[in-house]
């Protein structure tokens, strides 16, 4: 396993939960799992989002170390048809990982900075969840799923 790694492997595992927010009305339930694939230097995740039983969306995940930069990767393909590269770095013990760039950027996401969060709560709970800011503005929460480990 690559040693940078180590730091995220508390994901490794199945999770399920609720999300708050991301613009929906109503109650989103989430599952989520993580592995070491395709092999010990990426941990790859899955997501999948649902309105009762109807799908919302699902998330291919992806976490790898850059060693030319030494910082965290996270890359993240949606099921809507776009992807996410970002950069991460640890910010008061949450994995913050700062949009790059998008491939397909979504409207909404236009002129508006995105960055994604990890916050280890406990051994079996989490926080996954998304900020974004206009030009000149802090970043403000845009919706977060909190997952327990099953």
């Amino acid at each position: 396993m690559a040693q940078p790694l180590e730091k995220l492997e508390f994901l490794i595992g199945k999770w399920s939960g609720k999300a708050e927010g991301f613009g929906d009305e109503g109650e989103l339930s989430m599952i989520a799992s993580f592995a070491y694939e395709p092999g010990e230097n990426v941990i790859s995740g899955f997501r999948e989002s649902r309105h009762g039983k109807e799908l919302e969306n699902r998330i291919l995940m992806m976490f790898l170390h850059d060693r030319n930069s030494k910082r965290l990767i996270r890359k993240d393909i949606y099921s809507y048809g776009f992807v996410v590269n970002q950069i991460g770095d640890v910010e008061n013990g949450r994995f913050i990982f700062n949009c790059v760039n998008m491939d397909s950027e979504p409207d909404y996401f236009k002129n508006v900075k995105f960055r994604t969060f990890i916050e280890k709560i406990s051994e079996k709970r989490i926080v996954l969840g998304i900020e974004v800011a206009k030009q000149g503005e802090d970043y403000r929460l845009y919706g977060q799923q909190k997952l327990t480990k099953q």
